[in-house]
């Protein structure tokens, strides 16, 4: 790795990086930057972000291969060991295998800079056959609470500001969402608002309250998506960052209508009417969206469970809403202790066998029932008596339409490398809401912060601060932030987040020559 030039990268080098470093978490956190030295980690950062700035805000994709498949990636949460299995089942990024990240790549897990790094390594070899999404945990905020800028220091010590600072830049550069043959949106976490018009000559004045506008909210548009910016360093939902929270941080729900999000904080509620209607008028056939683990969706009596790692949301005339979820296991740190290696396989076995890959949707449906795993009476599914052990899937499109999902599922990596958690999971155990304060460079000041070379306010010199940090996690002189409040009480539903033995068995190849034969 020492002295490579990203710009060149290809994919065996790719490949390299994700086996050195998979050999390395075993060694505990100190051991990365002896396979990705920090400067090194932040000319990859910085190359990624270069490549990042020429994509809009809304990706629009076109696949004019009729073998070619787009495979359509959850919620990551730092489970590094876990993405590199599943890229050593569907072979690396290629004009055949186009991917498509959704967001959330850092934070909770124990492996968010080594996941970023592979995926700004496969960016860099690949650039037009693998996208990076932005989710609400690519923000400035969320990685100082839930555990990012924490691991960053636990791992680069003196370097952990340079690195941070790299990785806030790049989110910020980070796509919104991504229209797949005209048919397919992917985004993080749903439908927004339309921009409201100022009138000519009025003063500007911030809501009261981050997301919260006056007048009667109506769903936007594509071309509302098109004009977005991309949120600068911390969408909070004033300003020109209001479209980009509400794709972050807003969740579907079963009762129609569209509303704030005040189980968060921030972001929307939409219901399977405002769905329909958007893709009515955006002549879609299919939303593909993340933001909602298992823990998130336990709570919940309105929605389908997300345990196989994808729920179908809402189903209507128009076409249909699913929620992908690609972190197994999760969340990796729970109140209660991690199973047996091979009690956790079994159940992960037991469930991959009622949940067969590549079928058709709606076989598979019906092999999950229609109430299967649905909340009894209200409450929680397993709750805090059991891991969820869930299982990660990966949603799989295909010609001609690219609107017909299957879903290719995956077990958590067994056993897992032994790990710190960066944050509280005891404070911040399921309640991905608004936290107090944010970055000083926020939305209005860095909204444009996604221009050429342009950093935000005041992001420089600022400090690396951790999340609140469980004593028997994390050394105990690593100074502690205030915990963020708890959900509101008044919400109608719960909230989330608030190594293989080979190396790297992927079709480096075929992906290699394919790519640099479409210009990736």
């Amino acid at each position: 790795m020492v002295g490579m030039s990203f710009d060149n990268m290809d994919l065996e080098e790719a490949a390299q990086l994700q086996a050195r470093m998979l050999a390395a978490i075993h060694g505990g956190a100190a051991q990365l930057k002896t396979v990705l030295p920090a400067n090194e980690l932040v000319t990859l950062l910085q190359a990624t972000e270069a490549v990042l700035r020429t994509e809009p805000s809304l990706l629009e994709l076109s696949v004019e291969d009729p073998e070619a498949q787009v495979y359509v990636f959850g919620d990551t949460h730092g489970h590094f060991p876990d993405v590199a299995h599943m890229l050593d089942q569907l072979g690396y990024p290629s004009p055949k295998r186009i991917f498509v990240f959704n967001g959330d790549y850092v934070d909770r897990g124990s492996w968010g800079v080594e996941l970023l790094g592979l995926l700004c390594s496969l960016k860099c070899a690949a650039p037009k056959c693998i996208y990076l999404l932005r989710g609400n945990h690519e923000s400035s905020t969320c990685t100082k609470y839930y555990g990012y800028s924490q691991e960053v220091k636990a791992k680069y010590v003196k370097q952990a500001k340079d690195v941070y600072s790299a990785s806030k830049r790049l989110f910020t550069a980070m796509p919104l969402a991504a229209l797949i043959q005209g048919n397919t949106l992917v985004m993080h976490g749903g439908l927004f608002r339309r921009p409201s018009e100022p009138k000519r000559g009025a003063k500007r004045r911030k809501p009261s309250h981050p997301g919260r506008g006056a007048g009667e909210l109506a769903p936007g548009s594509l071309d509302d998506l098109r004009r977005a910016t991309k949120g600068g360093m911390d969408p909070d939902g004033r300003g020109a960052s209001v479209l980009a929270t509400d794709v972050l941080w807003s969740d579907p729900v079963a009762e129609p209508g569209f509303r704030s999000n005040d189980a968060r904080g921030v972001g929307l509620t939409f219901g399977p009417d405002i769905t329909e209607a958007f893709l009515r008028a955006n002549r879609l056939r299919l939303i593909i969206r993340s933001h909602e683990g298992p823990d998130a969706r336990d709570k919940r009596c309105d929605l389908p469970q997300v345990l196989q790692g994808y729920s179908k949301d809402h189903d209507t005339p128009a076409g249909q809403l699913f929620t992908v979820f690609s972190a197994p296991d999760y969340p990796q740190f729970q109140a209660v202790p991690d199973p047996p290696d091979n009690q956790a396989e079994g159940a992960q076995q037991q469930q991959q066998q009622q949940q067969p890959d590549q079928l058709p949707q709606q076989e598979q449906q019906e092999l999950q029932g229609q109430d299967a795993g649905a909340p009894a009476d209200g409450g929680g599914v397993l709750g805090v008596t059991a891991r969820y052990n869930n299982l990660a899937a990966v949603a799989v499109l295909s010609a001609p339409d690219f609107a017909t999902p299957t879903m290719r599922t995956f077990g958590a990596v067994r056993p897992r490398p032994k790990a710190d958690a960066y944050y509280d999971y005891a404070v911040c155990c399921d309640s991905d809401t608004e936290v107090p304060g944010g970055d000083e460079a926020g939305s209005e000041a860095g909204s444009e912060a996604g221009s050429e070379g342009g950093s935000g306010a005041g992001e420089e010199g600022e400090e690396v601060q951790g999340p609140p940090v469980a004593a028997a996690a994390v050394p105990s002189s690593t100074a502690a932030q205030p915990p963020p409040p708890a959900p509101s009480e008044t919400g109608s539903h719960g909230v989330d987040d608030v190594v293989p033995s080979s190396s790297a068995h992927v079709a480096v190849e075929e992906a290699t020559g394919a790519a640099a034969a479409h210009g990736g």
